[in-house]
């Protein structure tokens, strides 16, 4: 029904829509073979960009940094 729809549209902002559609978007985390860190943020200015090991689940290992801080204020660019 189109009255639920639109009632449904201007319920939620953008942002919180964004939001939630960032929680169901797959991550990519990846890290140098040589270096333990992980990193989940292209614009991170170490994000490898050639012969790194690629996963798609939060991994154990030590996280970046930068890339928490980018987290932290909403400046993350994920894939």
């Amino acid at each position: 029904n189109n009255k639920n729809r639109e009632y449904e549209k201007s319920h939620f902002s953008d942002a919180e829509l964004e939001k939630v559609a960032d929680e169901y978007r797959e991550t990519e985390y990846r890290k140098r073979e040589e270096c333990d860190s992980w990193h989940w943020c292209r614009n991170c200015p170490d994000w490898p960009t050639t012969y790194s090991i690629r996963r798609y689940t939060k991994p154990n290992g030590n996280l970046c940094k930068r890339c928490e801080e980018k987290e932290k204020v909403n400046n993350c660019i994920k894939l």
